[in-house]
């Protein structure tokens, strides 16, 4: 990174150098040497080699660098209207020829003639305005004159030479100064509904990516899900377990999770329908302890046929007449949920799977808890001792403490069916499993597991993503994407966090749990020295977030504002150009290496 912006700046040095001689040198010629154009030419060859900013900075600067240095051009007014078209035409020629898929010749006029027409056109203003500031006239004949008839000999010089440099220095360099070169490598980072995308070189040390993204399914998404749920695993279809219901209860995840229930929902629903075509069914939004849900994001998430026709409720954690305990968690903490949930005769779900930072694995048992359970049984659930267990952690569900909590309460809610899909980054359904609650959801996760490892590759600056839309409207779940970052980032190092945030911060308890103590060592000790009774809403994702924060520091590039990421001590970015300048600044590293991890909640990172 650093190298090869020091190269543009030497190379750029030397085209302002050029600038500064050719006109000497030109000049020498009778009668056509003031035509020929020469700062143009140096310009337009800078914008094409360096970059448009390069080109833009260098035209900026020649035309008063030459008037300090040879008293030509006049500083003012000529060396100001010159200034604005030189810069134009840096700018333009290399904002235009960077932009093609294909850096052809033909694109090269292309650039060539839109810089030559922007410039002049910039030149006339420019001059025009000046002129008239000292009273003198700048008549349309006298524009064509200057911009066109003198300069034919210029145009055609650089119509000439400029194509014919460009390929040559391709030819020598193999391509090096491409946009498109081979020893740069462009990443794509999701970004809300969006993707930004960024050019490295040999700074990047890899990219950690899950092979989900390049594995092609067998079949169609609708095709896939109705598959697994004709031939469910562990249980029988759900049409059979739905003959005589009367009291039919499906969870389905909220707002903040990329189930695709345009999908899913309309299939359980016709599944459910061919045997008990009279029950009662219940959509329970599973918000655990999030928001609820609004009426555009359940039109959004199942579309507006079932949210006109069909019974949804949405769940609240704290809405205490809508819960019943049900028992004790294996951890100790009393297990209470809705009780929507807990008295349907039959209580099936939807989900889908992906890694989770505690919980090992999304998907699942999760629709219980946290899903629809009561605040307190999410609060003993995600305790400080749970957290800051090593098996809490992406990817493990052996011994995990969260884990078995939670298959508990899915056991004992009567979980008797489920459909979870795997995703690919486009938020396409690649694998869908059905049937009992545990084993279909081990097929799941074996699926997963099997595709989404990565090896650490220990580096200064990590820059990960929380898999854009939907898992990036706010900071709170943006969390999960910094612990892939901690896993591969050195000590010390720096974490480059892309969540766009539009929702804000995702919970106010979290966010004063950050910001109203500067030490952050001191909020850990308070929350380890907690037992699971004592937790507190927010405490875990602030947990896992101050581990993030003791090992790395982190730059948060979103939209929400500069003083809010401050005070959860972060630093804020508003590019991923910008970040890494700030990086290399905490750092004091100018040539920090670089990991890539395009969607940190689908991939697990390995030590």
């Amino acid at each position: 990174m650093q190298k090869e912006k020091t190269k543009r700046l030497v190379l750029s040095a030397v085209f302002l150098a050029l600038g500064m001689v050719l006109p000497l040198l030109t000049g020498q010629i009778k009668e056509i040497g003031d035509s020929l154009l020469p700062m143009h030419l140096v310009v337009m060859l800078c914008g094409l080699v360096c970059g448009a900013k390069y080109g833009m900075a260098v035209g900026a600067l020649l035309p008063f660098v030459r008037s300090i240095t040879f008293g030509m051009p006049p500083l003012y007014p000529n060396a100001i209207w010159m200034s604005l078209e030189l810069l134009t035409y840096g700018l333009v020629i290399g904002l235009i020829y960077s932009r093609a898929k294909k850096q052809s010749t033909l694109w090269l006029f292309f650039s060539l003639i839109c810089s030559m027409l922007a410039g002049r056109v910039v030149w006339g203003i420019a001059k025009a305005i000046l002129l008239g500031v000292g009273g003198k006239a700048f008549t349309l004949q006298m524009f064509i004159a200057g911009a066109i008839v003198d300069a034919i000999p210029g145009i055609i010089l650089q119509l000439v030479l400029i194509p014919i440099i460009i390929n040559l220095i391709k030819y020598a360099t193999k391509g090096v100064l491409e946009r498109k070169d081979s020893k740069m490598k462009c990443v794509e980072f999701p970004y809300g509904k969006e993707k930004i995308k960024h050019e490295f070189g040999e700074e990047l040390l890899g990219v950690l990516d899950s092979s989900i993204n390049h594995y092609t399914p067998e079949h169609d998404e609708i095709t896939l899900v109705e598959n697994a749920i004709k031939n469910p695993v562990g249980t029988a279809p759900l049409s059979e377990m739905a003959r005589g219901k009367e009291n039919i209860v499906i969870i389905a995840s909220d707002h903040t999770r990329p189930v695709p229930s345009k999908i899913i929902m309309p299939l359980m629903l016709s599944e459910i329908r061919s045997t008990a075509p009279n029950a009662k069914i219940t959509i329970l939004i599973a918000t655990g302890c999030h928001r609820g849900t609004t009426k555009q994001e359940l039109v959004d998430k199942f579309g507006e046929q079932i949210v006109e026709n069909e019974n949804i409720y949405i769940h609240d954690c704290d809405e205490s007449e809508m819960l019943v305990s049900i028992g004790t968690l294996p951890s100790g903490g009393e297990c209470i949920i809705n009780k929507i949930a807990y008295e349907a005769d039959l209580l099936v779900s939807e989900g889908f799977i992906e890694p989770h930072f505690f919980a090992g694995f999304s998907g699942g048992r999760k629709s219980v808890l946290p899903g629809v359970c009561a605040r307190e049984t999410v609060l003993a659930n995600h305790c400080s001792e749970f957290i800051d267990n090593p098996n809490c952690r992406t990817g493990i569900l052996e011994g995990n403490p969260m884990h078995e909590d939670m298959l508990w309460a899915a056991k004992t809610a009567r979980l008797a069916f489920i459909v979870n899909v795997v995703l690919n980054d486009k938020k396409e359904v690649i694998f869908a499993t059905a049937g009992d609650a545990e084993k279909a959801h081990k097929a799941g996760t074996d699926f997963l597991a099997s595709l989404c490892g990565a090896k650490a590759i220990e580096a200064d600056i990590v820059i990960t993503t929380n898999g854009g839309y939907p898992l990036d409207q706010n900071v709170y779940q943006a969390v999960k994407g910094m612990t892939a970052g901690e896993a591969t980032v050195k000590r010390g190092g720096v974490i480059i966090m892309l969540a766009k945030s539009n929702d804000g911060i995702g919970g106010d308890h979290f966010y004063h749990q950050l910001a109203d103590e500067p030490d952050i060592n001191k909020t850990m000790e308070l929350f380890l020295s907690r037992n699971r009774n004592e937790t507190v809403p927010d405490q875990w994702q602030t947990q896992v977030m101050l581990r993030v924060l003791t090992h790395a520091s982190v730059i948060y590039i979103s939209e929400m504002p500069d003083e809010i990421i401050e005070k959860m001590h972060m630093t804020p970015a508003h590019s991923i150009d910008e970040a890494l300048k700030i990086a290399s600044q905490i750092l004091n590293n100018e040539s920090p290496t670089i990991v890539a991890i395009p969607d940190g909640v689908s991939v697990i990172v390995h030590k």
